[in-house]
Order: C-alpha cells, then structure tokens, then sequence
C-alpha cells in the first residue's frame, strides 16, 4: 500500500520545512484555516495559518492524502480537524487531530479513492 518514493520525499519535505525555534501565539478565538488556493494533484500544500502549519499532498498511487498539521504557537491548540476539498464538489474529512499541545504534530491520512478530480485545497479548523 505505502509506496517508498512518496513517502521519502513527503518526510523529506516535513523535516526541511519544520519551524525550528519559531513560534507563533496562540489564536484568540475558534477559527478556520482555509488554504483558498486550487492545487494541482500532484502539487504539496505547506503553509502556517492562524498557528498551524499544515503540510499536505496527495498520493496518486494508493488514492490518498497525507500530511501532518502541526502546532507552532506556545498554547494547545484545541480541537484541531483538517478537511480536503475536491474539484468534483467533495470534501473528504475531517481528519480529528484533537488537541494539539505546543509542537505537537497530528498525522493525517483521509482517501479519496476512486474519486477524479483535477485541484484540490485544504483547511484546518480548531475549536468547539
């Protein structure tokens, strides 16, 4: 199911991209995290948005998103839950990280098996 080539360069683009000794505060309130942007199927989503950087790609082969959501402020995130929006008009998701402590890292994994479509965008959602 896991193929090697993918996943090496998934954790090689976590680890060259991980927010050594940055941090960020915490957000105020509840909020949403929407990338807004199309992406390519083959294209990774990593970006930190309202203190979280998500890092997030999809996986052809076995039909899959993977990425990791991870908190770089200096408070618990609460009730961190992460979506992937498709072309065709799907959302696959969420994926529940639930609380995510300062550093904390989540792993996402949602399928999109069997589904065609042609961009996709993620958002990342925190709160009650």
């Amino acid at each position: 199911m896991w193929k090697t080539p993918f996943f090496a360069a998934l954790l090689a683009a976590l680890l060259l991209t991980a927010p050594y000794g940055c941090k960020e505060k915490a957000p105020e309130k509840e909020s949403a995290v929407e990338a807004g942007m199309q992406l390519g199927v083959s294209e990774t989503y990593n970006a930190v948005s309202n203190g979280l950087r998500m890092v997030l790609a999809y996986d052809s082969t076995d039909g899959l998103f993977v990425g990791t959501a991870e908190n770089v402020t200096e408070a618990v995130i609460p009730s961190v839950r992460v979506e992937v929006h498709l072309s065709d008009g799907t959302e696959l998701g969420p994926a529940e990280l639930g609380d995510l402590r300062p550093g904390e890292a989540g792993s996402v994994f949602l399928s999109a098996e069997g589904r065609s479509f042609t961009w996709w965008n993620a958002q990342a959602e925190s709160g009650e």
